[in-house]
C-alpha cells in the first residue's frame, strides 16, 4: 500500500484534565521520549511516517499518570518514575496497533488508524517494532520492574485472545466477560500504580491499597468504555460488529424472555439491527442502568481503598481520575 504522508498529523494538543495538573512536566516528558524513540535518524526513511503517525496520535496519558500520581501520592517522584510511565505509555502504543488490526478500525484518537493508511501487515509489524523499542527501555530497570512488566503484558496478551476466541458467543456469562476484561485492561491499571508506588519506596500496605485501586479503577474504565461503544462514540456498535460480547448485552440477554432472547441473539448473529434500535432495547431492559451501577461499584470501591493512603493532594488527584475512568469520555 503506498504511503500517505499527508495522512500524519501534527502532534495533538495536550489535553487540559485536572489531574494532570502536578505531572505535566513529566507527561510533556513521556511525550517526548515517545516521539525521540519512534523517529529517531536510524530509521529507514519509509518507516518514519508510520511512527510518526503513532507518536502523533497521543491520547489521555492514564497509564503513565497513574504512575506518576501512585508515586507522589507515596511521597515522591524521580526519573524512574518518568522511564517506567514511558514503558507504559509505549506498550499501551503497541496494543493499540494490534487491536486496530484485529477490530478493523478505521479512526484512533481522532486520527485515521494506521491500519486504514499502512495495511494490516505494516501496522502489526510497527506494534512489534514499538514492542522491541519497549524492551530495549526495559532493559535499564531492574530485574524485578521488569519482570512485572513482561507478566502483565502476558496476562494481557491472553485475556485479549481469550476474549477474540470467544466472539459471537452469545452466552458469555457476567463472570467470564470480567475475567476478560480484568486480564486484558485492568491488569495495565494495577501494575501501574504498583511500580508506581514501589518506585518511590513505599511500605507494602500503599503498595497494595494502590493496586487494588488501579485494578478496580481498569475494571470501571472498560466497563463505561463498552457501554460508551453501544451508546456513541464515532463507530456505534463497533465492538459488537466483530462478535465481541459485553456486560450490557449479557445482561439484556440473561433477563430478556425466550422469545426476545431468541429474537435478538438472531439479530446480533446476523447484524440486522440499528444502533439506536439495539439503544432503546438497551434501556427498555435496564441494561444501561444496570451496567452503570456496575460501574459505580467499582468506583466505589477504588475510592475505599485510597482511604489507605494519607490524604494529600496526589490523593486528590487520583481520585478525580478514578471518577473521569468510570465517566463517559469523549
Amino acid at each position: 500500500m503506498p504511503q500517505c504522508p499527508h495522512l500524519v498529523a501534527a502532534p495533538r494538543p495536550e489535553p487540559n484534565l485536572p489531574w494532570t495538573r502536578p505531572i505535566r512536566r513529566q507527561l510533556a516528558q513521556v511525550r517526548a521520549i515517545i516521539r525521540n524513540e519512534l523517529s529517531g535518524d536510524a530509521l529507514p526513511e519509509a518507516i518514519r511516517p508510520v511512527l510518526g503517525h503513532i507518536a502523533a496520535a497521543e491520547g489521555k496519558m492514564i497509564r503513565p499518570a497513574l504512575v506518576l500520581l501512585a508515586g507522589l501520592a507515596c511521597g515522591k517522584m524521580t526519573q524512574k518514575h518518568v522511564h517506567v510511565a514511558t514503558i507504559m505509555e509505549m506498550l499501551h502504543q503497541a496494543t493499540l496497533l494490534h487491536d486496530d488490526v484485529l477490530d478493523q478500525a478505521r479512526t484512533r484518537r481522532g486520527m485515521p488508524a494506521a491500519n486504514r493508511i499502512w495495511g494490516d501487515t505494516a501496522a502489526i509489524l510497527a506494534g512489534d517494532l514499538v514492542l522491541s523499542r519497549v524492551m530495549a527501555c526495559c532493559a535499564g530497570l531492574g530485574s524485578k520492574t521488569s519482570s512485572e512488566i513482561a507478566a502483565m503484558a502476558g496476562q494481557i496478551c491472553r485475556g485479549e485472545l481469550h476474549q477474540v476466541l470467544r466472539r459471537g458467543h452469545w452466552q458469555i456469562t457476567q463472570q467470564e466477560y470480567l475475567q476478560f476484561i480484568q486480564d486484558k485492561s485492568a491488569v495495565f491499571f494495577a501494575i501501574c500504580c504498583r511500580l508506581g508506588a514501589t518506585l518511590s519506596g513505599a511500605r507494602q500496605g500503599y503498595v497494595k491499597a494502590l493496586e487494588s485501586y488501579g485494578l478496580l479503577v481498569g475494571m470501571a474504565f472498560q466497563i463505561s468504555d463498552d457501554l460508551q461503544d453501544l451508546l456513541s462514540g464515532p463507530q456505534p456498535c463497533h465492538d459488537l460488529a466483530t462478535g465481541t460480547v459485553t456486560l450490557p448485552i449479557i445482561h439484556m440477554l440473561e433477563i430478556a424472555d425466550a422469545g426476545t432472547r431468541r429474537q435478538w441473539t438472531k439479530r446480533l448473529d446476523s447484524g440486522t439491527y440499528r444502533p439506536n434500535e439495539l439503544a432503546k432495547a438497551l434501556v427498555d431492559h435496564g441494561s444501561v442502568a444496570y451496567t452503570n451501577q456496575v460501574i459505580k461499584g467499582y468506583l466505589d470501591q477504588a475510592l475505599r481503598y485510597l482511604d489507605a493512603i494519607r490524604p494529600s493532594r496526589p490523593r486528590q488527584y487520583l481520585t478525580s481520575l478514578a471518577h473521569y475512568c468510570a465517566g463517559p469520555r469523549s
